[in-house]
């Protein structure tokens, strides 16, 4: 009896995903096919987390990706086995339907929110009836960098006819959207929906959202280049602890430098509880400023070093004061 090993190393590719469903997906699908297909080659297997960790991807768009291909057919599910595989042949490959059910990075609609779309006739003769329309057409390929489909007009003119939004609007939803290298009418067309389930259906509404979005972004990849991560994005754990810092308890970018600066004075590590504990006793202090926050330190230092307290009622938790020492003990506790 001979057993038999594959041995190259290499990905088998075919020609079928190459020419017909690799040009209907965006470039984080792509990958994330092209790397689940390479473990099963292997016999390996990793969860979501940790294949979004290695392409450097969130965990969602990891979980969207498996998604879109086990619509296509290509993966099919089972009792948390992945198998790879196609069920549909070429020929019966269609430009992909809009999916609504899922919007990224907002919120979900609700499916019976949504109104029909026109039929391709339809909108043909508003093309021609609406100069405004057919400008926006124009801009909207020229934005996507393709000469639009039927199904992706019907898409963009529904953001127009079926949820009310401006041709401005419109604009500036597409210009969102690809300067965030999504240029995929389903994605296009799943924030439209999350605009519009949050009550974004201005111009100024719009450029208020984009702006803010591009703060919180700045702010966000500001603190990665302080806590020294480089190769990974924050998890959603993270991001709603600097979100509780920032818009909750009021600390800049500053106050969070210095809370890490403690933490690893500390403990030697970064440790996002440890920074909650030291910040959530700031905003209950009324500490807001640098200078406060190292008086309260300084403060606290010099107490320590005076006497040695044998009764919590007399430490400075009765002054308000933060116990770093204390935080120092409890976190290393856990470790």
């Amino acid at each position: 009896m001979f057993n038999f090993r594959f041995n190259f190393n290499f990905v088998p590719i075919s020609s079928d995903f190459i020419e017909n469903y690799m040009t209907m997906a965006n470039g984080e699908y792509v990958k994330v096919y092209l790397y689940i297909l390479n473990m099963a080659v292997k016999g390996q297997g990793a969860e979501p987390r940790l294949i979004a960790r290695r392409l450097n991807l969130l965990e969602s768009d990891v979980l969207n990706a498996i998604e879109f291909w086990q619509e296509k057919g290509l993966l099919s599910s089972d009792d948390g086995t992945i198998t790879i595989g196609a069920s549909v042949s070429a020929h019966e490959i269609q430009e992909p339907e809009p999916v609504t059910n899922k919007p990224e990075p907002e919120k979900p609609p609700k499916a019976q929110s949504k109104p029909a779309k026109k039929t391709a006739a339809q909108i043909n003769e508003e093309l021609l009836n609406n100069p405004e329309l057919a400008g926006l057409n124009e801009i909207a390929q020229e934005f996507l960098g393709k000469t639009l489909n039927t199904n992706e007009t019907q898409t963009l003119y529904w953001f127009y006819d079926g949820l009310g939004f401006s041709a401005e609007l419109i604009m500036i939803l597409l210009e969102y959207c690809v300067n965030k290298g999504k240029r995929d009418m389903r994605y296009i067309e799943q924030t439209a929906i999350g605009w519009n389930e949050q009550g974004i259906k201005t111009a100024e509404a719009a450029e208020q959202y984009v702006s803010s979005e591009s703060d919180s972004r700045k702010f966000l990849y500001e603190l990665k280049n302080l806590f020294g991560i480089r190769d990974r994005n924050f998890t959603n754990t993270e991001e709603k602890y600097i979100k509780q810092w920032h818009e909750n308890c009021g600390m800049d970018a500053e106050m969070i430098a210095l809370a890490y600066e403690y933490c690893v004075m500390s403990t030697n590590k970064l440790s996002f509880q440890y920074m909650d504990t030291i910040i959530r006793n700031w905003k209950k202090a009324g500490i807001s400023t640098i200078e406060a926050a190292e008086k309260d330190h300084e403060d606290f230092k010099n107490k320590n070093s005076q006497k040695k307290f044998s009764d919590k009622d007399s430490s400075v938790y009765k002054s308000g004061g933060t116990d770093y020492s204390d935080l120092e003990r409890r976190m290393n506790a856990k470790y």
